[in-house]
């Protein structure tokens, strides 16, 4: 669900930006908090507020508009800054407990087949 969610968030960044011609240029946040004004009802009805463990999901933007990121602490309900800035090197996870990471178009870090652990 959580993968599903990110998804629909981008989905409805990447139609701004055709639009716009860039993201949006906000600073780092809860997703619903920071994206709401920009795009809902527009571009998404509603924001989702909470991932499938009923936390935030976040936003990290930059002021240029050239890119974003849009993040999940998944189970274990971390937020670590440094997987964020080394993103590109993770890809597939098997475990829920890692961070659910998505980057202008494309998961970065993600579960995939079979989870492991409870």
């Amino acid at each position: 669900r959580t993968m599903g969610d990110i998804r629909s968030i981008a989905t409805a960044v990447e139609a701004y930006s055709v639009d716009n011609n860039f993201y949006p240029k906000l600073g780092d946040g809860p997703a619903r908090t920071v994206l709401n004004h920009y795009l809902e009802p527009t571009y998404i009805k509603v924001i989702p507020a909470s991932d499938g463990w009923r936390m935030n999901m976040h936003w990290m933007g930059d002021t240029s508009g050239d890119t974003y990121t849009i993040w999940s602490g998944a189970k274990n309900h971390t937020d670590g800054d440094n997987t964020i800035t080394y993103a590109p090197l993770l890809g597939a996870r098997t475990e829920f407990r890692d961070d659910i990471i998505y980057s202008v178009g494309s998961f970065v870090q993600y579960p995939e087949g079979m989870q492991t652990g409870a």
